[in-house]
């Protein structure tokens, strides 16, 4: 299913609703929730209930890299790259399915603050992890090393 710009899929929605409000309540199950509602809420471009469920989400101890990875690419949407920033160092490092997307993302926060060779050192973690990772590869193109004399 193909999704249109600017609408979160209500069905995806809807679903991760009720996952939230399950009685009794399950901390993983709440936390898998708000966290994917987050996601179709960014798609939608609806980052100010994005970042309330990354909020909801990320109070839990174990939320766990997956959902700080998922939610720094809310925070960066939302023009909050310290925020982003801060959501991935206090995360572990993902073991192995969402590691190259999480370097990216800690690329990008270090990009949007200014911290190009941190930035540089996140892009080759992330091409480490994955290598060939489309976003990770076009954001390394705007890069120039130059060799210390």
């Amino acid at each position: 299913m193909v999704q249109r710009p600017g609408s979160a899929d209500q069905n995806g929605v809807e679903a991760c609703t009720e996952l939230v409000e399950s009685d009794p309540p399950r901390d993983r199950l709440r936390i898998a929730g708000l966290t994917n509602r987050a996601i179709l809420y960014r798609r939608a471009g609806q980052l100010g209930l994005a970042q309330q469920d990354c909020a909801g989400a990320l109070a839990y101890h174990d939320a766990g890299a997956a959902t700080a990875t998922s939610c720094a690419a809310v925070y960066l949407s939302s023009g909050k790259p310290g925020l982003a920033l801060r959501v991935l160092t206090e995360s572990e490092v993902p073991a192995s399915e969402n590691r190259a997307q999480y370097f990216h993302n800690l690329a990008l926060a270090h990009h949007d603050l200014g911290q190009y060779a941190l930035a540089y050192e996140a892009i080759e973690h992330a091409l480490d992890a994955e290598p060939g990772f489309a976003p990770t590869v076009e954001l390394k193109a705007l890069y120039r090393v130059e060799e210390a004399n």
